[in-house]
């Protein structure tokens, strides 16, 4: 069974179609990445799967339970999850990543769908995002350098010699040209 299913998802902001029928199926274990330009959809695609947005078609199920059908309104649980997740974050929720808290683990995650958490540095995160930048040419941000040093870290595991990891590259570098992250 999938942790993560997304099938056919649709979300258009006016008459701009962004997400035009993404789908994928995540089994336990495996790490997905999707990568792509700037504009091309991934922070959507991010925002409906944790329901900061609503996408107007398609399903997304964790662990077997749909949990958003565009097609069934007794199967969109998204504003009650929205309201869980309202203790967790704080401010503006616009303007948090859900899941991502310094120093711990936010308590509304669900628990079933991680097999474990990678604690990563912020000097790993910089080492990696500009290794990334320089040896691919793909510029990076700092949750991306985290996600692709941990992915980094679990393929060098010997249980997973062999098997190929994906990993998510969460944001982009152009807003930290300015920062340390690029100084060198």
């Amino acid at each position: 069974m999938a942790v993560l299913e997304v099938l056919n998802l649709k979300k258009s902001f006016g008459k701009t179609k962004v997400l035009k029928g993404v789908s994928f199926s995540l089994e336990k274990g495996q790490v997905l990445a999707i990568i792509g330009s700037s504009g091309s959809g991934k922070t959507t695609l991010l925002r409906c799967i944790n329901f900061l947005e609503t996408p107007q078609k398609g399903i997304i199920s964790v662990g077997g339970e749909v949990l958003f059908d565009g097609d069934d309104p007794s199967k969109k649980k998204e504003k009650e999850i929205q309201k869980e997740r309202q203790a967790f974050v704080h401010g503006d929720p616009t303007r948090n990543i859900v899941g991502c808290v310094a120093n711990g683990v936010p308590a509304d995650i669900a628990n079933e769908i991680y097999d474990e958490i990678l604690p990563v540095s912020n000097e790993d995160a910089f080492v990696t995002a500009r290794l990334i930048a320089k040896s691919e040419g793909v510029l990076v941000g700092i949750s991306s350098g985290a996600a692709l040093h941990a992915a980094t870290l679990l393929a060098n595991r010997e249980e997973n010699k062999g098997k190929q990891i994906v990993c998510l590259l969460p944001d982009t570098g152009d807003r930290y040209l300015s920062t340390p992250l690029f100084a060198e």
